[in-house]
Formats: C-alpha cells, structure tokens, sequence
C-alpha cells in the first residue's frame, strides 16, 4: 500500500522544521519512514532494469536470443519459473523480521536507512556484476571509484592540486573503496608499518655486495631534525623517525640518479619481503590510540604480525576523548629510551561507543615539537562513523564536483546552512583532517550508503605503493585504471563505488548535501539527549545518567539546573519555537555528544526512595534493558516487539582509564572504588541518532513517545529488580 501524507493545509499545529528553498529536497533523497516515496522507487528501479536489459540487446544485435517462446512454453520451465516465485516468496517473508533502521524507533548502531541515489546505484551496477578488483573486468565501476576517492579526500580536506606531476611540493590524495572500516584501519596500518621501515630497506639493499648499483643510496641526503645527513649516517631508530614526505621522497630521488631497475630491487630487501623479523630490536612498533579505539585496531597489528601488544590503548579524558597529556608522556618516554619506534599515532574522529572525537590539533601539535627532538610518526584519523561530519563545515565548490557538471543551478544558488551546527571543538577538529596523514571514512555509516563501503584516503597518493605486490614504491601522479592492487581485498562489488558515487551526485558531501542531512541529525540528537536528561523526575525509581556531561556538569557543578533549563527550553515545546529562540538553541548547541551518539546508563532506587549504590545490581539493570530493547534480546522478538531500540557495552578501567569511570560511577550514585586487580565493567546503553525526521513527523515530535516507551520498560524492569533485592 502506497503511503499517502494529509494535505499541508490538513496538518496539525506546525512542529515542522523551517520549509527554506531547497530543504524540500530533502525528501527526495529517501525512501521514507512509511516508504512515502515507493511510487519513487519503482519508478527508478524499473528504469535502471529497462536501460540494463536495452545494453543486452544492443550488443551485437545479429546475435540470436536463446530463451524463445517455444522454451517459455514448456512445462521444465514453467517449473523453474513457479520455484523462482515460490522461493522468492519465502525470502521475503523472512527478511520480513529484519531490523528496521528506517524506523523513527531505531536508534541503536550507527546504520540508518540509505539515500534513495545510493540504493539506485547499488541496484543499477548490480545488474552488470562488475568486480572492482581491475579495471578490465570494470572498466567504468573502477572510474567511479576513482573518482568517489577524489570526492572523498576533498571532503576530508586534503589539497587537490592538478595531478600533472609537475609540481612535487604539490602532490594530490588518492582515496578508495574498501569493503568496511576495519579493512580501511587494517590497510592504514599495514601501510605505515611499510613507510616506516623503508629506509631501512634502502640501506639493507645498499649495503648489500651483490647491488654494487645501489652503494650510492647510502649517502642519499635526507633531512633529520631540520638537517640534510647521508641515510648511511643515521642510527636504526633514527632512520624509522623521518617524515612520511621524506620517506615517499626516497624512491624518487634515487631515480634521478640509479638506473629503475636497480631501484626496483629494494623490494627484495622490505618488510613484505623479509617479515617483521628484520626490524632492529631498538625499533620495535608501537600504535597510539585511546581506550576507546575499534577492535579493528588490535586485530590489524596481530595480522600485519607486528602483534596486538603493539597497540598502546591510552586514557580517555573526562569527554571520552583520548587523554592528551598522556599521550605526551609515552612519546617523551620513548623519545628518552629509544627502544621503540612510534608507527602511528591515531585520533578517533568518532568513537563507536561515544561519538566522542580525539584532538587532532594537540596530535599534530606535538608530531611538530618532537620532530625537532628527532621523534616522528605518522597520524591516521579512525573517522570510520565521524567522517562525513566534515561536511558540515565543507563550503560547496561548483567546479569541484566530479564527473562534470550538475543540473541543479538553483540548488547551488541557495544558501544552505546546518539546523544544528557542530560544537566548536568538533568543528576545530574536522577542520584539521586534511594535515594528517591518512584518514578512514566510511560511507555505509554517516554516509548513509549500502554495505559494503568503507574507504581509505591519503594525503599523498605514493603511500599507496607501500601495499602493492606489484612494484615498490615509485613516483606516479596520474591516476591509474585501477584500484584493486593498492589495498587488501581482492574482488569487490563495483556496485559499493556505483552506490556512493550517485548518492555524492544528489547529496554532495559538503553543507549543501551531507552536511544540511547531518545538521538535522545534530538538531535531533541534542533534542534527544534533553528527553533522556529530564526522563526520571524526583518520584520516579531510577535515574539516567549520560556519559556526555552537561554544560553544569563540565564546569563542576550538579546536572540539575540544566535539567530544568531543558524542561523549560526543549522539552514539549515545537522544533519552530526553539529554533526561534536564541537562548533555547544556544543551549542545545551545547547538549550532546560530538557526533550524535548517545551513551548512558540507568541506576534504579530501593523502594525506600535510597539510590542503589551497588555496581553489581546497576549493571543487572542495564544489561536487562538491552535484553528488552534489541530486537536479538529475547527468541521470537520482532521489531514490532521493541518499542524503542538501542544497542549495548560496556566501559571499564582498563581501556578508559579511571578519571571517567569514577566519575560516571560517582553521577550514577554508585560507590564503586576499584579492588586491587580487578577492573570495574559498567554496562551502558548506546542510542545514535541518524533519523533527520523523528523530531518533525507529520504528527509532530516522536521523541515523546520514544521516551514513553523507554520509561514504561526500565519501571517494570526496576520493580522486578526492587522485589529481588528485597527478598
């Protein structure tokens, strides 16, 4: 059944965002919550089928068909036609109990309902089965690739200088398609554990007798601690403590001066030749990130062999945000001891579990001050889920756009700004992307695209030569025809590529396209975050606490005053009346996580009105909400079972640190101290926020209801748990 909205005119009292020129547009990028745009859809899907089908017949039309209607008659394929309908029945009716992440009520991982040009893309190159692996068995899906990665790495803000090889103090990114984030990660890694060691490489290769061609690489000047010195000279951890554009230069150098052929043999004598065995033990790897870092991140140190132990999870500061200070502490260690060699150093540009972005502007602040001491390393951006949120501040840029020219004159003429804008640390942070080193962005995520795609993008397209299996590290500029050989995966869906490119084409990754989607998902999360803040009153048996702390609470004080400023200037009032209001949005602006993930917990009262103080308990509370509130919580649950839907963790001692959970034990009324030799575990609850519409239905605001339902839950849960305890 089609979907049929009132007229405008039948509408209740507005509770609708501001109808500006071009917002409208808004509502064509998306099937809808109702499926209001299945007409839409069909509509596509059946032209997508139609041109498809024209492309076989047109190639070599003399050539005869073979399923003639003397076949169609007979009784075998009547057959195969019934079981085709009957099974394909069969699957319908079991996707039927699928998650719905276009749901109002879905607000759990970090997956909503993907753009209607990123299904088309998907659906229309899904008909020619192109694998992405060459270009010779995709030669145009590889095209789009190519030039996704381009759009990509002007998102993120990496330079995008001609690529005509003239200028190499101007080399362009290079980014591409992988199947998910935790590949993108794998390959940044893998990559930087190559850089990294390459000149060593150089100088095995030169010290070699059997390259008397190369003996002159040992006195190639590089530039250590601001000064030219022969590569011979330096010590093993030195040579491991160039710049990345010092290293990627090395190959280029030695080109202008050694036949390429001698060149080419330093391959012999790297780490994918040799293994992880021919790293000194002065040298040994070591990965910087938070507490709060992707599993990816230990599991691509165990397969690039470098070892999980490699990885070096740092504190979290009060914000979930990777605790600076120390990180400053273990590099001036390491640059002190010398025993170690610093890969990479990551920022989490979204953490899964909080939302929460890393400074990268104290990152780089101190790549800067200890490369004068001689230490150095490579910074990756982990912005697999914050990524795109680059868009909100990304200006549009006509003749940016890849793959010529749009028919949208008027759209580009408007002035689109955010509903919510990002708060002034993520906004500083997204801003800095385009000076590291390399960043993982993945378009199934805030990109709101089908899986599989992930991406990978550089700063410098050279580095992508350090994973090849083809040829070492050579200087080329121009793009090649193909993207299969620099990375990880070997076949991959062109339709991924196709996907993304046309949903760039509608939405484009700037603040005219992505950037307006995510200001309304911004808008939405903070009016959520301020229904969950003021859920439980002073009668109510339990409390929720948010890991992102109120703007009271960031300053010392008690949430409660916040509180009552957002009963007053959020809570039950319309989406026009705050955005109306100065003092309302200034508020929400200031409520939130950093990219619209919410992280919270629920502590329940004895039924003398005392707060439970026993961790223990708390965490029963927690984890049998989420038993409640997933869809995979209890066998023959389906969606239509779960009124609101969230997802779950945990967050401990161990990989935060003990700053954050002393204080959210301490807000949750907890007394939980940590015993010696054992880590304390808080169970939590995770509610990402991907819905543009829920706050501006043609109802009004669902957040109400949402809050309703959360709350009908957690008060039957804490009165089984109040009969227990006072059993």
């Amino acid at each position: 059944m089609t979907f049929k909205r009132r007229p405008v005119a039948d509408l209740p009292p507005q509770d609708r965002l501001p109808t500006k020129p071009g917002n409208q547009s808004l509502g064509a990028w998306f099937l809808g919550p109702k499926a209001e745009n299945e007409a839409l859809l069909l509509d596509l899907v059946t032209s997508a089928v139609k041109s498809h089908s024209q492309d076989r017949r047109r190639l070599f039309p003399a050539d005869p068909p073979w399923l003639t209607e003397q076949i169609r008659q007979t009784q075998t394929f009547r057959n195969g036609l019934r079981l085709l309908r009957s099974e394909t029945n069969n699957l319908l009716a079991r996707l039927d109990g699928s998650v719905p992440f276009y749901s109002y009520r879905y607000q759990a991982h970090m997956a909503w309902d993907v753009t209607l040009p990123a299904m088309m893309g998907y659906i229309s190159a899904l008909l020619y089965n192109q694998n992405n692996i060459a270009a010779e068995g995709a030669p145009v899906t590889t095209q789009l690739e190519i030039e996704v990665g381009r759009d990509l790495c002007r998102m993120i803000g990496f330079p995008n200088p001609d690529a005509d090889g003239s200028d190499r103090d101007r080399l362009p990114p290079w980014g591409h398609i992988t199947s998910c984030g935790t590949v993108a990660n794998m390959e940044a890694m893998w990559s930087a554990r190559n850089l990294v060691y390459f000149p060593l490489a150089v100088r095995r290769a030169a010290d070699d007798p059997k390259n008397p061609e190369l003996a002159p690489a040992r006195d190639l000047p590089v530039t250590y601690r601001g000064q030219a010195r022969p590569l011979a000279s330096l010590t093993d951890w030195e040579a491991t403590n160039l710049s990345v554009r010092e290293v990627l230069d090395i190959p280029w150098r030695l080109e202008q001066q050694l036949p390429r052929s001698a060149v080419l043999k330093i391959e012999q004598y790297g780490l994918q030749q040799l293994g992880v065995q021919a790293i000194p033990g002065d040298c040994r790897p070591a990965v910087f990130a938070s507490g709060s870092m992707h599993y990816s991140w230990p599991k691509a140190a165990a397969l690039i062999g470098i070892g999980r132990g490699a990885v070096r999870a740092l504190p979290v500061d009060l914000e979930a945000r990777l605790d600076v200070r120390r990180l400053e502490t273990e590099l001036h260690r390491i640059l002190k001891e010398k025993t170690s060699t610093v890969v990479m150093v990551v920022a989490i540009a979204g953490s899964t579990m909080e939302g929460a972005v890393d400074s990268v502007s104290d990152i780089l602040r101190l790549r800067e001050e200890l490369r004068g001491d001689g230490l150095d390393f490579i910074v990756h951006v982990d912005g697999a889920w914050g990524g795109y949120f680059t868009s909100v501040i990304r200006e549009p840029d006509r003749m940016e756009f890849t793959g010529g020219p749009r028919e949208d004159g008027q759209l580009f003429s408007e002035t689109h700004k955010p509903i919510l804008a990002l708060n002034d640390h993520v906004q500083e942070q997204m801003r800095l992307l385009g000076e590291c080193d390399s960043v993982t962005v993945d378009p199934h995520k805030s990109g709101y695209c089908p899986f599989p795609a992930g991406a990978l993008c550089y700063r410098d397209r050279r580095t992508r030569s350090l994973v090849t299996f083809t040829a070492p590290i050579v200087h080329r500029v121009q793009d090649d025809p193909v993207v299969g050989i620099y990375g990880i995966e070997g076949s991959k869906p062109g339709a991924a590529a196709a996907a993304v490119y046309l949903s760039h084409r509608v939405l484009r990754p700037d603040r005219t396209g992505y950037g307006r989607l995510l200001g309304r998902c911004t808008f939405n999360a903070a009016r959520m975050y301020a229904g969950l803040l003021t859920m439980a009153t002073e009668d109510d048996p339990f409390r929720v606490v948010l890991i992102q702390r109120t703007p009271q609470e960031r300053a010392g004080r008690p949430a409660e005053a916040d509180v009552e400023i957002a009963r007053q200037l959020i809570v039950g009032r319309t989406n026009l009346e705050i955005l109306e209001d100065q003092s309302a949005m200034s508020f929400l602006a200031s409520l939130g996580s950093d990219t619209l993930i919410l992280t919270y917990a629920v502590n329940f009262k004895h039924r003398d009105g005392t707060i439970n103080t026993d961790l223990g308990r708390c965490n029963r509370l927690n984890a049998v909400l989420y038993e409640r509130l997933s869809v995979r919580g209890q066998a023959g649950t389906t969606p239509n079972d779960v009124p609101f839907i969230v997802t779950g963790g945990e967050i401990g001692d161990r990989e935060y640190g003990e700053g954050l959970i002393d204080s959210f034990v301490q807000r949750l009324g907890l007394t939980a101290t940590r015993a010696e030799g054992h880590d304390r575990k808080v169970d939590v609850l995770v509610s990402t926020v991907m819905d543009p519409w829920f706050t501006d239905t043609e109802d009004g605001n669902m957040i109400p209801r949402l809050i309703t339902s959360l709350r009908q839950v957690i008060n039957q849960e804490v009165e089984r748990l109040q009969s227990e305890v006072s059993s």
